[in-house]
């Protein structure tokens, strides 16, 4: 038999005849970390994505790492549900494969998507020229509270 966890990486050998005992500890961590991850994204489902989908130049990204996740989600509840044994290991090198990928597509999207705001919007966060100028005062904030009165207390 092999390791579950790490299927490359520390085959039972005949002098080894033992899985790693942390093994079944890993899987239960990542077992919770899973339940997380879906809450997460369904987050994701509901804010992010929608308002995404407008900004064009990014979806490619977004949906090459939405595609990741479906897969790893449908191979990881293959790995667990599914009773052939191919087939488990089929779903297991494809899950492992896709859990190393999925960082990376995920920081493609989120440093493309900082470079990309970081070029279509000023430094000046929205501020005129003139504002930002040296010796300059900036232009009087529309959020300001009432002036206060001749005794230094608030109007209104």
């Amino acid at each position: 038999p092999r390791s579950t966890l790490f299927p490359y990486t520390s085959p039972v050998r005949s002098f080894w005849p033992e899985a790693n005992p942390l093994e079944p500890w890993m899987l239960k961590l990542h077992g919770a970390a899973m339940i997380a991850a879906l809450l997460g994204l369904g987050g994701l489902f509901v804010v992010h994505i929608g308002k995404g989908w407008k900004h064009k130049e990014q979806r490619a990204a977004g949906l090459v790492l939405s595609s990741l996740l479906a897969v790893l989600i449908a191979t990881g509840w293959l790995l667990y549900y599914a009773g052939s044994d191919a087939l488990q290991s089929w779903s297991g090198t494809v899950h492992w494969t896709l859990g190393l990928a999925v960082p990376a597509a995920f920081a493609w999207h989120y440093l493309d998507g900082k470079r990309r705001r970081a070029r279509a919007t000023p430094r000046d966060s929205g501020r005129s020229r003139a504002a930002i100028r040296p010796g300059r005062a900036p232009p009087p904030s529309p959020h300001r509270s009432a002036p206060a009165s001749p005794g230094g207390t608030p109007r209104g």
